[in-house]
Order: structure tokens, then C-alpha cells, then sequence
């Protein structure tokens, strides 16, 4: 599996999501952190929505070693000391945003695209136009670099060795079928909801509804149809 497609394409499913009420930092990306619901000033939430697109795709461990911040200077000092930031953009990577003047970033992001006019394509968390860093809403972003002050790749040890390039890391995901349960199951119904083969609610349970959407992918894609998600679907799935 590819964990940078993965995680793109959750982000990508969440655009347009806003919190509610208005102004409230009520959203889902909060409650799944925070494990409850949580509102108001304290808790803004663009670093919680990169935390939750890393669990979603299964890739926990590469997000703070594991671990949680909601904080954006936390999150960029722990991928400095591990030699994975670097001032060059890379599909996948963490953007750290600095709007103000000083040298810590308020807002994070991930990159979807590199554009050849310099700038960098992004989808964001608690984003708006007119209000960058505590917008309200899942967004698709165009950016100048000048805004960034550098770049996470938590999917290697070092980003020096893979300068510019688009390297990704590799992880297996077991086979699924009807009766399967857990974090892949979850994934997988997210894909295949955000590709338009409903599975209905994302509950990690593979029951009837998930195993009609996989053959009906199988089918569209020219699969063997048998109802099990193994290494083709995945392929499939993530490409």
C-alpha cells in the first residue's frame, strides 16, 4: 500500500467538511483526538485533521512517533530532530505555514501538488480565504512557498536522500473479506465510499454492504470479482 495516496485521497474526500457551529472548532477531526466533543478557542483544529488522515490511512506511527500534538511548532521541532524536514516540497509532505513574523508556524497542511509556476497545491484543515489558520473548513489551497516555512516527509528517515523525488513507503495491509474488522476495514470502506461505490457508514465492519461495493469496483475495474480486497484491489484502490 502506498501511504502517500492513501492519505491524499482521505484528504481529498474531506474537502468541503466544516466544523459546526460556526466558529465552535466542533468538528470531527477534534472529537476523534480529543476522544469527546470539544468547542470553543482552545481548540483549533488543522494539525488534529493531519493527525486524523495518518490514522485513517493506518499510518499512525509516522505522526509524532505515535503519538498526539495539536500544536504546529511541536510537530515541526519533532520532524527536524529526526531528519525528516527539509525546505524542498514533495507530494505528501507536511507544509508549515507561517503568516505572521515570527519564526514559529501557526498552520500545517499536506501536499497534494508541486506546480511547476512554484507554488504548491495543498489540502488544509480549518482554512478559509479570508482567514487561513482558523477558517472553519476542509480546503483545497493554492500557496507561495514564501508563506511555508518548510516541509515534513515523515515517510523516510532522511529527506536528504530523496531531494525533489516522490519516494513513498511501503506497508502491507492483509487481505479482507465479508467478516473482517478493524482499521483496514475502515480504510478501505473510506476509498471505496470516496470512489462512489457505497458502502455506507465507515464502522470498520465488513459486512454486506462493503462487500457489494468491492465487487462492483472489481467489476468496473476489471478485476477478479470475488469479493476479497488482497493485493490487486489495494493496487487499485491506491493508484
Amino acid at each position: 500500500m502506498n501511504v502517500v495516496n492513501a492519505i491524499i485521497a482521505l484528504a481529498k474526500k474531506e474537502v468541503g467538511t466544516k466544523e459546526y457551529p460556526k466558529n465552535s472548532n466542533q468538528v470531527k477531526y477534534n472529537t476523534a483526538y480529543y476522544e469527546r466533543v470539544v468547542s470553543g478557542s482552545s481548540y483549533p483544529w488543522c494539525c488534529a485533521f493531519i493527525w486524523w488522515l495518518f490514522r485513517e490511512a493506518g499510518a499512525s506511527d509516522l505522526f509524532y512517533g505515535g503519538k498526539k500534538t495539536a500544536y504546529c511548532p511541536t510537530l515541526m521541532s519533532y520532524y527536524k530532530k529526526n531528519g525528516q524536514f527539509s525546505n524542498t516540497p514533495q507530494v505528501g509532505s507536511i507544509a508549515f505555514f507561517q503568516f505572521d513574523k515570527d519564526a514559529n508556524p501557526e498552520h500545517v497542511g499536506i501536499v497534494t501538488k508541486v506546480n511547476s509556476n512554484g507554488t504548491v497545491t495543498t489540502i488544509e484543515g480549518n482554512t478559509a480565504v479570508g482567514n487561513d489558520s482558523n477558517g472553519g473548513e476542509v480546503m483545497e489551497r493554492t500557496r507561495k512557498t514564501s508563506l511555508i516555512i518548510g516541509y515534513a516527509y515523515p515517510y523516510e528517515t532522511s529527506t536528504n536522500t530523496t531531494s525533489g523525488s516522490d519516494a513513498t513507503v511501503e506497508v502491507t495491509l492483509p487481505i479482507l473479506k465479508q467478516g473482517s474488522k478493524g482499521d483496514s476495514v475502515r480504510v478501505l470502506q473510506i476509498l471505496l465510499n470516496g470512489f462512489g461505490y457505497s458502502c455506507g457508514t465507515v464502522d470498520g465492519s465488513f459486512g454486506p454492504a462493503t462487500l457489494k461495493a468491492v465487487k462492483s469496483f472489481q467489476t468496473k475495474n476489471k478485476l477478479s470479482v470475488d469479493g476479497c480486497v488482497g493485493k490487486n484491489t489495494w493496487k487499485t484502490l491506491l493508484t
